[in-house]
């Protein structure tokens, strides 16, 4: 547990996702300002590491590296014929990638939705290997996304609950279990039972307020999405409450990652980057209030 002598901070992130590279020399200098401890950015969109490098120097800021394993960024139609092999060798690639940028986590949208449970427990075995041998153990933190191999928390669980996958580490998007599964996860005791047992393998979150319909609300100040905000804080509580009381991190770090059309709909009241930034000191204060 954390005490005054090992305080345990948050890291706040903001993601790039919407925000041209072309943008990013007078993006980056204005984050410090809005709350933020760094960027979170996907290795495909960086068109020049090494000026990348300079720009989060010269401005303090901190890192999370995006990496996938297959469909890159999910333009044009999912490529077929990839199997636990060839995710596999793309995932090293993306992890040799991203540690150039000594990031603080590295976010794995790992495997697909297609995998039976034995490929993707062997993709999962596979991936710890690749962490272990390049030197990035307990760095990556696999997504709960829809499409990847963790795309539902029921499959997620008896991933995680294998003995092999115990040091595994996850992002917790809850926003894309929510769409999944069509309700909130915190409106039943059998739902959130088990998402008790994934909490402890969460390093990193990904604090976007999704519905039962769709992975981003329009506007978390909007009252008609009061009961998904407050579903989707209590989870990330949870999260920091273990993560609080464990004291195995260093740090807890969220991303506010509200993105673009077509996850932000047309008509909303502020744009998505707004949405990002207005919950920067929301986050900060639930999270001083966990125990």
């Amino acid at each position: 547990m954390s005490s005054p002598t090992q305080p345990f901070p948050l890291y706040v992130f903001r993601t790039l996702w919407g925000v041209p590279p072309s943008s990013w020399g007078y993006f980056l200098p204005t984050l410090k300002q809005r709350g933020y401890d760094g960027v979170e950015v996907n290795l495909v969109d960086i068109p020049s590491p090494a000026e990348f490098k300079t720009l989060l120097e010269t401005n303090g800021l901190k890192v999370v590296i995006m990496i996938f394993s297959h469909w890159d960024n999910y333009a044009g139609p999912r490529p077929d014929g990839w199997g636990v092999k060839e995710h596999l060798g793309k995932y090293r690639e993306g992890v040799r990638g991203a540690l150039e940028f000594g990031p603080v986590r590295i976010n794995s949208h790992s495997g697909g939705d297609y995998f039976t449970p034995a490929e993707a427990l062997e993709f999962f075995e596979g991936t710890l290997v690749t962490d272990k041998e390049l030197g990035a153990g307990g760095l990556v933190a696999h997504e709960t996304h829809r499409s990847r191999a963790l795309f539902n928390p029921f499959i997620t669980d008896w991933l995680l609950s294998q003995p092999s996958l115990s040091t595994l580490r996850t992002n917790a998007d809850f926003s894309h279990w929510t769409v999944v599964c069509e309700r909130l996860l915190t409106s039943s005791p059998s739902d959130l039972a088990i998402l008790q047992r994934i909490i402890p393998h969460v390093t990193h979150i990904h604090a976007r307020t999704g519905s039962a319909q769709a992975p981003q609300i329009p506007d978390t100040a909007l009252p008609q999405f009061a009961d998904e905000l407050e579903s989707h804080t209590a989870l990330w509580r949870l999260v920091w409450q273990h993560q609080k009381m464990e004291g195995r991190l260093k740090e807890a770090t969220v991303t506010t990652e509200y993105g673009p059309w077509p996850y932000h709909p047309y008509g909303a009241p502020r744009e998505f980057g707004e949405v990002a930034d207005g919950e920067v000191g929301r986050l900060r204060r639930v999270f001083e209030e966990v125990q």
